[in-house]
Protein backbone atom coordinates (compact mmCIF):
# COMPACT_ATOMS: atom_id res chain seq x y z
CA UNK A 1 0.00 0.00 0.00
CA UNK A 2 2.81 2.45 0.85
CA UNK A 3 4.49 1.87 -2.51
CA UNK A 4 1.31 2.42 -4.49
CA UNK A 5 0.57 5.58 -2.49
CA UNK A 6 4.05 6.88 -3.26
CA UNK A 7 3.59 6.20 -6.99
CA UNK A 8 0.16 7.87 -7.00
CA UNK A 9 1.62 10.99 -5.34
CA UNK A 10 4.60 11.05 -7.72
CA UNK A 11 2.27 11.28 -10.71
CA UNK A 12 -0.33 13.54 -9.07
CA UNK A 13 -2.96 10.79 -9.13
CA UNK A 14 -5.82 10.39 -6.70
CA UNK A 15 -6.80 7.10 -5.14
CA UNK A 16 -10.41 6.01 -5.44
CA UNK A 17 -11.55 3.32 -3.05
CA UNK A 18 -13.89 1.00 -4.90
CA UNK A 19 -14.28 -1.44 -2.03
CA UNK A 20 -17.86 -2.65 -1.72
CA UNK A 21 -19.02 -0.17 -4.37
CA UNK A 22 -20.72 -0.82 -7.68
CA UNK A 23 -19.04 0.39 -10.88
CA UNK A 24 -21.66 3.16 -11.05
CA UNK A 25 -20.79 4.30 -7.52
CA UNK A 26 -17.08 4.35 -8.33
CA UNK A 27 -17.76 6.33 -11.51
CA UNK A 28 -19.91 8.79 -9.54
CA UNK A 29 -17.13 9.22 -6.97
CA UNK A 30 -14.59 9.91 -9.73
CA UNK A 31 -16.90 12.41 -11.42
CA UNK A 32 -17.55 14.21 -8.13
CA UNK A 33 -13.81 14.42 -7.47
CA UNK A 34 -13.11 15.80 -10.95
CA UNK A 35 -15.87 18.41 -10.56
CA UNK A 36 -14.48 19.43 -7.18
CA UNK A 37 -10.97 19.88 -8.57
CA UNK A 38 -12.30 21.79 -11.58
CA UNK A 39 -14.17 24.23 -9.32
CA UNK A 40 -11.06 24.73 -7.18
CA UNK A 41 -8.86 25.26 -10.22
CA UNK A 42 -11.23 27.80 -11.75
CA UNK A 43 -11.20 29.83 -8.51
CA UNK A 44 -7.41 29.82 -8.51
CA UNK A 45 -7.10 30.83 -12.16
CA UNK A 46 -5.39 34.14 -12.72
CA UNK A 47 -7.20 36.39 -15.18
CA UNK A 48 -5.03 37.58 -18.03
CA UNK A 49 -5.29 40.01 -20.88
CA UNK A 50 -6.02 38.25 -24.17
CA UNK A 51 -4.70 41.17 -26.27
Amino acid sequence: MAESSRVYRAFGLLRVDGTDRTPAEVARSIADTVRSYARTASRKAIPHDCN
